[in-house]
């Protein structure tokens, strides 16, 4: 079944073949734009054809050459051709009035000619047709599309515009501009021409191929300023001729106008430049400033540099705008091309920062009185200024009626340039500075200021100090002073230690007079004061004093006179109590202290100048350092004792420390001092207790001699050339040098080197051992 099916699909198959086996096919033909050319329609045909109605779509590039229809005379049997055409489609009959049928099966049946017009490009030729057989019938057909190719090159320009913007006349600017070769031959460039000469380009000759793109580099070199539009053209081999492109720019002269920069310190005045850099001749210059208020414009200050000599300067400064102009009324022009053509003077009163100079309203006006101005730029103005921090209170503190209170007032400059102290005002009579004036601190430094007083009665005093600066935001640092003035009447303790216990001097520095005094003295518990321990000085004639017990280690001192005698002096002992240790222990570093103090004058006025007062005992330190020898002598590995002695016996602290000054030739320990190579050192001993006392004692280390040499042997017996060794021992064992020197009696016989003995003849010789220590011995 699967064979026979099979075999009826190819009947099939063959059946639908035949049937289509019916084909024109129109031929491929080119030419050039203006040619005619020649298309040729072939028939393949299986069945017998007596009459043909074939349309064949053209495209506008294309056109119909009436009357060249031609039919193939060696097919045709008595059968006539007719083919009109319109601007879409040409239309060819054949027929035969007779119904017969064409010659042959295959080959060439018609021929046409196409007018060929600019476009280059392939356009394909399809076609329909209708086949009849002698009866009438239709008989199934198929066409093979042909194709008519226009060959030619065409120039087609990409960029059709470049546009070179706003820019300085001067200068040499390029732009691409992108042709294409979008025929189908090569393309050849033979010359590039420009509507105006600042056009140029470096390629004037050359080809493109087919389909292929290309950049051409236009240089463009402006000379005049003011708005272009002009045309380049390419000259070439393309069907569609010269082709241009346009080209436009803005071209513009270079007249600008900077604002210079400044830096400056506040208070300063700089100056400011104003540059101009021109193509054009210019006559006439204008601007205008917003000023912030920390720049002040400096009047009459602006004028015109050498350049614009020939001109007048004008400036109006209102309210914080600064109009400046230069002008001429004879024309004059700037000379030159580039620099400075004025400046101006600024005031800075400000503190730190950047401050902007915008220019606006600017004119550069030529001749024409054009304003020619094609940029600014603007300027800036650094501020660099002190900056002023300090306290705005001052304390003196108590001051004493027969000194000048001083007290130091510091002050810190935080910021970027040098903090300068014009002037410093009290509004108090009797205060001052001791510093001459003025006075710079520079940046992020500080400085004191004395500030002093004269004390004119005792009491509160006070004042406001104002300081004049140059820190913008401080002109003037109001400070408050204030102090205490007293009379100066204090206690002054000093002391010694005793046997018993320790002797308490008390001295008064007495401004004031004072005819009594009471004072409560407090001490450790167990140091205790006789009846009879006040001794008073010279100071107190005429006066009494009294001791009395009020607490353990606590006495109550009064001294008085019934008659109001003043304490003699100003200065001095007073009087001095001997105090007894029972039991208090080691007083070193204890404190005394008194309070309950009262100085009285004949007035009944307490004048003390303090309340509470303290003194500490200080520790006992030695007074003296020995050592028991000043000079010892050892041998290696020898060691002596040294003992050290420290007075007064009663000090606490009677460490010290042992320092050898070289230790490689003797150390000490604990005052143990050991020997060790021959030479000298010093040993020290130093107190620890804070009174730096030292002792010194010499060592010298001296050698141990040898005291006896021996040979191992006293006799040997050698044939020629034979050797020994001898051994020699050196006594005692800690002698510091125990090197010999060998020798023989008779070198013919025998000889020696280091103890080795070597025979050389008969004989007898006789080998000696020597130390070399100095002992000599052998």
């Amino acid at each position: 079944m699967k064979r026979i099916l099979f075999t009826l699909l190819m009947v099939v198959s063959y059946m639908l073949t035949s049937h289509a086996a019916n084909t024109f096919t129109i031929s491929d033909v080119q030419g050039r734009p203006g040619e005619e050319v020649t298309v040729s329609v072939s028939l393949d045909n299986s069945d017998a054809v007596s009459a043909v109605d074939m349309t064949i779509l053209l495209d506008r590039q294309l056109t119909y050459v009436d009357g060249s229809c031609v039919l193939n005379s060696s097919r045709a049997n008595g059968h006539q051709i007719t083919a009109g055409a319109n601007d879409s489609e040409l239309r060819v009959v054949i027929y035969d009035l007779n119904t017969n049928v064409l010659k042959g099966n295959s080959g060439e049946l018609f021929s046409f000619k196409l007018l060929l017009k600019k476009e280059p490009q392939t356009y394909t030729l399809t076609a329909t047709s209708v086949l009849g057989n002698a009866t009438g019938g239709n008989i199934p057909s198929s066409v093979e599309p042909g194709s008519v190719t226009i060959r030619s090159p065409k120039l087609t320009v990409i960029t059709t515009k470049v546009d070179y913007g706003h820019i300085p006349i001067r200068s040499t600017y390029t732009q691409n501009v992108t042709i294409q070769n979008s025929g189908n031959e090569r393309l050849e460039v033979s010359g590039v021409a420009f509507s105006a000469k600042e056009f140029s380009t470096d390629e004037t000759l050359f080809s493109i191929d087919a389909g292929d793109t290309k950049d051409i580099t236009i240089n463009y070199a402006p000379v005049k300023h003011g708005a272009i539009s002009e045309t380049v053209t390419f000259n070439s081999n393309a069907i569609n001729g010269k082709q241009k492109a346009t080209l436009v720019a803005d071209p513009f002269s270079v007249n600008e106008l900077h604002v210079g920069s400044a830096m400056g310190a506040s208070d300063e005045e700089i100056t400011i430049s104003l540059t101009m850099n021109n193509m054009e001749p210019i006559v006439g210059v204008q601007c205008e400033f917003v000023l912030p208020d920390q720049l002040v414009y400096v009047p009459n200050s602006f004028e015109p540099s050498p350049r614009a000599a020939g001109l007048n300067a004008s400036s109006i400064a209102v309210d914080g705008r600064l109009q400046l102009i230069l002008y001429s009324v004879s024309g004059a022009e700037i000379s030159g091309n580039d620099g400075v053509i004025g400046t101006f003077k600024l005031r800075l009163n400000g503190n730190t920062g950047w401050y902007g100079l915008e220019p606006q309203n600017v004119v550069l006006s030529n001749t024409a009185a054009e304003n020619m101005t094609s940029d600014v730029s603007s300027g800036s103005v650094e501020i660099k200024s002190p900056s002023l921090h300090a306290e705005s209170t001052l304390l003196m503190g108590n001051t004493p009626a027969n000194e000048t209170a001083t007290a130091k007032y510091q002050i810190n400059n935080y910021g970027e340039v040098a903090l300068k102290i014009e002037r410093v005002v009290f509004l108090a009579e009797g205060y001052s500075i001791a510093e001459q004036l003025p006075i710079s601190i520079d940046p992020w430094q500080s400085t004191e200021i004395t500030v002093q007083y004269k004390p004119a009665v005792k009491g509160h005093h006070s004042t406001l100090m104002n300081i004049y600066t140059n820190d913008p935001e401080n002109r003037v640092k109001q400070v408050e002073v204030s102090g205490n003035v007293y009379e100066p009447n204090s206690l002054e303790l000093s002391g010694e230690f005793t046997e018993d216990g320790y002797d308490l001097s008390v001295s008064l520095k007495n401004y004031s007079e004072v005819v009594a005094m009471q004072m409560d003295i407090h001490w450790l518990n167990g140091m205790n004061i006789p009846s009879d321990g006040i001794k008073s000085s010279n100071r107190l004639d005429g006066l009494s004093s009294t001791v009395t017990k009020i607490g353990n280690g606590s006495y109550r001192i009064i001294i008085f006179s019934l008659n109001n005698t003043p304490i003699k002096g100003n200065d001095g002992e007073i009087f001095t109590l001997s105090y007894v240790n029972n039991g208090a222990g080691t007083i070193d570093n204890s404190v005394v202290s008194i309070d309950n103090l009262v100085f009285s004058t004949n007035k009944s006025e307490n004048v003390s100048s303090e309340s509470l007062f303290s003194y500490t005992i200080p520790a006992r330190l030695a007074q003296s350092i020995a050592l028991d020898k000043s000079e010892i002598r050892l041998k290696v590995a020898e060691s002596e004792t040294l003992n050290v002695t420290i007075s007064p016996s009663f000090i606490l602290n009677k460490n010290v420390v042992w320092r050898s000054s070289d230790e490689s030739v003797a150390t000490v320990i604990d005052g143990v001092v050991t020997a060790h190579k021959v030479g000298t050192a010093d040993i020290t001993a130093t107190t620890t207790d804070g009174s730096g006392l030292s002792a010194t004692c010499r060592v010298t280390v001296y050698p141990t001699y040898a005291e006896s040499i021996a040979l191992d042997r006293t006799e040997v017996t050698l044939r020629a050339t034979e050797t020994t060794t001898l051994t020699a021992t050196v006594h005692p064992d800690n002698a510091t040098n125990k090197s010999v020197e060998w020798s023989s009696s008779d070198n013919n016989v025998a000889t020696v080197e280091n103890g080795v003995v070597t025979a050389h003849q008969v004989g007898s010789a006789t080998i000696t051992a020597s130390t070399t220590d100095g002992s000599g011995l052998s």
